[in-house]
C-alpha cells in the first residue's frame, strides 16, 4: 500500500500475493455464483459459515463433509489421537475442520473478486485497461505503487469530456462484452460513469463493513478474524476501496464536501494505534472516531507521546492517565546530563508586581541573570507569552525557578522569535481578541516573556504565608488578560520539536494533532486566546496559516492520490476550526460555551478541579467566584450557574454526573471523554456537532438549578414489577405500539434501585421514528408538579427504540450491538426483562430535570 503516505522510517505494510486464478473479467457482483460460493437472500456470498463452500468448487479432502458442526468438531478434536489428526479424509466421513484449509480458500477468493476484481471493474469503466502483474511485487506481495498514475489518467480522460469512439484492447473488450446494454448505455456519459462506479463501491463497502470488526473473532479459533481473511488482505481491500471513493469523489464531485464514511475496522489498525505505540484505549477510540483510513494508516506508524504514562484504567470511554506511574514531577535540564544551576524570581518583587493588578515579565542573561519587570500597556510594550507542557519538565512545584540551561533556551527562541517579521493579520474570533497590536519588526522587541512557572506563585510557595494563596488566584484569574495581550505566544512542545520545518505537511500536522499540548486543558485557553500563535520546531517557528498553505500546495502538487490527512486534523485542533474563531462579538455566553465544547472532550488538566476555572477564563468571565470552592463538583456547579442555558441534547449525555439535586442531569466533566457528550440521535461527529443544536434549555433557579425544557416523556404505570436494565413499555393508548429501554449504568457500573410505590418516567430527547433507531432518555422519578412543571428526579440515562411486533412468530431482530453497554439490543418485547404500561406524553409538557 505504497500509495498512502507514511511517516518517515516507518515501512508500508506488506500483503502477501495469494490469487490461485485472474480475474475473469465477468459482471462483478455475480463473481461468487460464478466460482460456486453460497449466498444468503440478498444475494451476498456467506464468508463465516462452513456451507459457503460448494461442494462443486472444493475436492472433498479441502474441506469436511457439510454436516460436521464446528462446535462437534472442537470436542472431537479433544479427544482424537495424533495418528487420526493425520489421518486422510474418509469419504463421507467426519474429520477435524482445519483452519488453514479455510484461509487457504476464503483468501484468494476475496483477494481475486474484492482487490484485483474491483480495480478492473472501476477502471474498466472509464477504459482503463489494468495489468493485474502491474500490483504484484516479487510474485508474493501485493504493490500499488502505480495506483497513482492511473488515478491521474483516470481523471485526465474525465476532464477531456466523454469519448465514444475510442478504441479499446482486447482484455477491455472482453469486459465490455460481458456487460448489458443499460451497462453500456450508462458507461457513454460522465454521470453514468459515476452512477455506475459508485455502485460498485457502496457494494464493495458493505462487505467491509459487515464482515471486518476488529478484535471480533469469528468460529474459526481465536486468530482468525471474522470471515477468516488474513488482516492484511482485509485492510489492502479496504484501503483500495477507500482510495477509489475518494478519487471518485474529486473527478466527479469536485466541490463536494463530505463526511468520514466507514470502510470497516482491522486488527492491524487497531494494533497499530494500541500495542505498537502505546496509546490508551480512550485516545485509540476517538482516532478511529476523528480519522479515515490513510489518517489513522498513518498515524499508527507514529509513536504515541503520552506512551510513558500510566493508561491501565483507560478504557474506550475516556482516558484516565495521569503523568508517569511511580514517578514524582521532576524539573529537567535541557540535557540530561546538565548539572547547571537553577535561577529564580524575587518571590516579594513577583508578588509586589501581581499585587499592584500588573503583569510581571522576565528576560535572561547569563551574566545578569533573571530580570523581572511589570509590563505596562500604555507604553505598547510588546511580550512573549510561553505556551508549554509541564510534562516537558519546564515546570516546577517548589519555586519559581528554573534551571539555567532551560533559561537561556528559553531567551534564545524569544529572541528569534522577535527576529521575524510578520504581518499580523487580523481574525474574526470568538474567544480570542479583535484587535491586534501591530506588526512585528527585527528592531522592535519585546520587553520579556510570561511563563507560568516563572511568573505566577508556585504551589509551594504560595503555602508560605497567609494572603499568598490569593496571589496564586489572582494570577490565574488574570490569564485571560496575560495571553490575550501578549504580542505572539510561542508553543514549546519536546514531541513537535522533533521535527524540522522542512518536513513534510503531513508530519507536521500529525505531530501537533496527536501532541501533548494538543492534549491538556490550560493550552486550549492559551491558543484560542493568542494573536499570533507560533510553534517551534527543530529548526524554527511556523503558524497555523503556514500549514494551510502547505496543505495548498501539496494538493496541488500530489500525482493521482491525494491524501485528506491534513485537511482533515487541522480542523480538529480547535485553534484551527472556524467553530472557535468564527462570530459576531456580544454572543451570549451559552452559545459561546456551546463551541468551545467540542475542542475540550480529549484535553485533560492534571487537577480536576482547574477545568472550571479554565472554561471561565476562556469564556471571557471571571473565575474568582469559582476560585472560592475548593472541590472539582463545587467549582463546575458554580460555572454552570454563571452560564445559565444550554443546549437540550446536553441533558442527555452519557458522562459520570455531578451529585447535587437540581444539577444530577449536568456531568462532572467536560474533558477526557470519548464518549459522547451530545444526545447520540444522529450521525454527527462530536467535533461538528456544537454548530448543529438545537433548542437551548435554562436553569429554572440560578442557585437550587434544575434543567427546564419540554421534552416529550413516557409516564410508567405506578407499582410495575422492577426490570434489571432492560424492560419493554406498552402504550395505553396503543396496544399495538411497543418500545424498548435500556437503561445506563452509573460511574460504579450500578444499575438504579426501582421503587414501585413511586411513579417512574422516562424523558426523551426527541421523537421516536418508526424505522428502530434509537432515541437518547433520561430515566427517573416523578415528583409532584411545581406551577404546571413536571419535576423528573434524575436517576440514569436511558435509550429507546420502537419494538418490532407481531401477534405471532416473533424472531429477535438484533440491529446493532451496543458497544457503549455490551450488550445486544432486540427488537422483540418479549426478550426484555419484564413489559411495563406507559402512558405518553406529548413534546410540548414542560419538564424539569433534577
Amino acid at each position: 500500500m505504497e500509495h498512502l503516505p507514511h511517516p518517515s522510517g516507518a515501512n508500508p505494510i506488506k500483503v502477501p500475493y495469494v490469487c490461485t486464478e485472474a480475474y475473469d473479467y465477468g459482471p462483478f457482483e455475480e463473481y461468487p455464483r460464478r466460482k460456486g460460493w453460497k449466498t444468503d437472500s440478498d444475494g451476498q456470498p456467506i464468508f463465516h459459515d462452513q456451507e459457503a463452500f460448494d461442494d462443486s468448487s472444493l475436492d472433498e479432502d479441502d474441506i469436511a463433509d457439510e454436516s460436521d458442526e464446528l462446535d462437534s468438531d472442537a470436542s472431537e478434536k479433544e479427544s482424537s489421537t495424533e495418528e487420526e489428526e493425520d489421518s486422510e479424509v474418509d469419504e463421507g466421513g467426519d474429520d477435524d475442520y482445519d483452519e488453514d484449509d479455510i484461509l487457504e480458500t476464503i483468501d484468494p477468493f476475496v483477494q481475486t473478486w474484492l482487490f484485483f476484481g474491483l480495480l478492473i471493474e472501476v477502471f474498466g469503466i472509464v477504459g482503463i485497461e489494468i495489468c493485474e502483474s502491474d500490483f504484484i511485487c516479487d510474485s508474493d506481495k501485493i504493490t500499488t505503487a502505480k495506483l497513482p498514475a492511473l488515478i491521474e489518467e483516470w481523471r485526465s480522460k474525465e476532464a477531456r469530456g466523454d469519448d465514444e469512439s475510442e478504441e479499446v484492447s482486447s482484455p477491455l473488450a472482453k469486459f465490455y462484452a460481458q456487460r448489458a446494454p443499460t451497462w453500456q448505455a450508462d458507461r457513454r456519459t460522465s454521470i453514468g460513469r459515476y452512477g455506475l462506479i459508485r455502485a460498485v463501491l457502496v457494494q464493495v463497502q458493505s462487505y467491509v463493513n459487515k464482515h471486518c470488526h476488529s478484535g471480533e473473532l469469528g468460529s474459526y479459533g481465536p486468530n482468525v478474524p471474522c470471515w477468516a481473511v488474513q488482516d492484511e488482505i482485509s485492510l489492502s481491500i479496504m484501503v483500495l476501496g477507500w482510495t477509489l471513493q475518494s478519487a471518485a469523489y474529486s473527478i466527479y464531485e469536485p466541490g463536494r464536501v463530505r463526511s468520514v464514511e466507514p470502510w470497516g475496522s482491522n486488527n492491524i489498525l487497531t494494533n497499530n494505534l494500541l500495542n505498537d505505540s502505546r496509546r490508551c484505549m480512550g485516545e485509540a477510540a476517538k482516532l478511529m472516531a476523528d480519522l479515515e483510513i490513510d489518517g489513522l494508516y498513518y498515524v499508527g506508524g507514529l509513536s504515541c507521546p503520552r506512551r510513558e504514562q500510566d493508561h491501565e484504567s483507560c478504557t474506550e470511554m475516556g482516558c484516565s492517565g495521569q503523568g508517569i506511574k511511580g514517578k514524582p514531577y521532576q524539573t529537567q535540564h535541557v540535557r540530561p546530563d546538565c548539572t547547571c544551576s537553577f535561577a529564580g524570581v524575587s518571590i516579594p518583587d513577583l508578588i509586589a508586581v501581581i499585587s499592584k493588578g500588573e503583569i510581571p515579565l522576565v528576560s535572561w542573561t547569563p551574566d545578569a541573570g533573571l530580570n523581572l519587570v511589570a509590563y505596562n500597556p500604555q507604553f505598547k510594550q510588546k511580550y512573549v507569552a510561553i505556551s508549554h507542557i509541564w510534562s516537558d519538565g519546564m515546570g516546577n512545584e517548589n519555586d519559581n525557578a528554573l534551571p539555567e540551561c532551560q533559561l537561556s533556551r528559553i531567551q534564545a527562541l524569544v529572541d528569534e522569535l522577535d527576529s521575524t517579521a510578520r504581518p499580523d493579520q487580523p481574525q474574526n474570533r470568538v474567544f480570542g481578541p479583535k484587535v491586534l497590536s501591530e506588526s512585528g519588526s527585527p528592531v522592535d522587541r519585546s520587553v520579556g516573556f510570561w511563563m507560568d512557572t516563572l511568573c505566577i506563585l508556585s504551589d509551594e510557595r504560595s503555602k508560605e504565608k497567609p494572603g499568598y494563596r490569593d496571589i496564586r488566584d489572582s494570577s490565574i484569574s488574570n490569564m485571560r488578560n496575560i495571553y490575550k495581550g501578549a504580542h505572539r505566544v510561542l508553543v514549546l512542545d519536546k514531541w513537535i520539536q522533533e521535527v524540522n520545518r522542512s518536513a513534510d505537511v503531513i508530519e507536521k500536522v500529525s505531530r501537533l494533532y496527536l501532541s501533548n499540548w494538543q492534549h491538556r486543558l490550560w493550552t486550549l485557553q492559551e491558543g484560542v486566546l493568542a494573536q499570533n500563535l507560533f510553534f517551534q520546531f527543530k529548526d524554527g517557528q511556523l503558524e497555523l496559516d503556514d500549514l494551510w498553505r502547505e496543505e495548498a500546495q501539496y494538493k496541488e502538487n500530489v500525482p493521482g492520490v491525494y491524501s485528506g490527512i491534513v485537511r482533515t486534523m487541522l480542523p480538529l485542533i480547535p485553534i484551527s476550526n472556524p467553530i472557535l474563531k468564527d462570530g459576531e462579538e456580544g454572543e451570549n455566553l451559552a452559545w459561546k460555551f456551546t463551541r468551545l465544547l467540542g475542542g475540550m472532550a480529549n484535553r485533560k488538566t492534571s487537577k480536576t478541579k482547574d477545568e472550571p476555572v479554565c472554561i471561565a477564563t476562556i469564556l471571557g468571565e471571571s473565575p474568582e467566584p469559582i476560585l472560592q470552592f475548593r472541590t472539582g463538583d463545587e467549582r463546575m456547579q458554580c460555572l454552570l450557574r454563571m452560564i445559565g442555558s444550554f443546549p437540550r441534547e446536553l441533558v442527555f449525555n452519557e458522562l459520570p454526573r455531578l451529585p447535587f439535586e437540581g444539577f444530577r442531569w449536568a456531568p462532572r466533566s467536560f474533558i477526557g471523554q470519548s464518549k459522547s457528550i451530545w444526545a447520540r440521535n444522529e450521525g454527527l461527529s462530536e467535533n461538528r456537532k456544537s454548530d448543529k443544536l438545537s433548542t437551548y434549555g435554562k436553569l429554572r433557579h440560578h442557585k437550587r438549578g434544575g434543567y427546564l425544557m419540554q421534552f416529550p416523556g413516557i409516564i410508567l404505570r405506578q407499582g410495575s414489577a422492577a426490570p434489571e436494565r432492560i424492560f419493554a413499555v406498552e402504550s395505553t393508548t396503543d396496544q399495538s405500539i411497543w418500545y424498548g429501554v435500556f437503561l445506563a449504568p452509573d460511574d460504579r457500573d450500578d444499575y438504579p434501585g426501582w421503587n414501585s410505590t413511586q411513579t417512574h418516567a422516562i424523558v426523551l430527547s426527541g421523537e421516536v421514528p418508526n424505522d428502530g433507531q434509537e432515541v437518547a432518555a433520561i430515566f427517573g422519578i416523578v415528583r409532584q408538579r411545581d406551577e404546571g412543571v413536571r419535576i423528573l428526579q434524575h436517576l440514569c440515562g436511558a435509550r429507546l427504540k420502537r419494538l418490532n411486533t407481531s401477534p405471532r412468530g416473533k424472531t429477535p431482530d438484533v440491529l446493532r450491538t451496543l458497544s457503549v453497554y455490551g450488550d445486544f439490543f432486540h427488537g422483540d418485547a418479549d426478550l426484555y426483562d419484564c413489559s411495563i404500561a406507559g402512558e405518553w406524553i406529548e413534546g410540548d409538557d414542560e419538564w424539569c430535570i433534577v
